[in-house]
């Protein structure tokens, strides 16, 4: 998910995310229909670092949320892993220095 938690709008936001060892992007996307997320599907050819870029026109308002991606361990969504896991990325958008971080999933 990206979220804006600035006071202003976020145009032609980017997005790209490291996917831990073990996990896939999920082929059937964020609903299980097909459906991709705010960005539509990664470009470039590094599966591991897809990369998500809006154009002027994606606009991520303040206070909201948008899902992405949905990413799965091994290649089943029923899968359950057992560790916690860290997932390293990257957010700009229009006017924006890139900000890098890391998310920490535990389950």
């Amino acid at each position: 998910m990206i979220s804006n938690i600035g006071k202003i709008a976020a145009r032609a936001p980017f997005v790209t995310f490291a996917i831990p060892d073990k996990y896939s992007i999920y082929v059937y996307g964020i609903d299980g229909n097909g459906k991709r997320g705010f960005l539509g599907a990664h470009q470039g050819s590094d599966y591991r670092h897809p990369q998500y870029i809006g154009k002027e026109t994606d606009v991520i308002q303040p206070d909201t949320v948008h899902d992405v991606e949905a990413i799965v361990y091994g290649l089943r969504p029923e899968a359950e892993p057992q560790e916690s896991i860290e997932i390293k990325y990257e957010i700009a958008a229009t006017g924006m220095k890139k900000k890098k971080g890391t998310l920490s999933v535990d389950f």
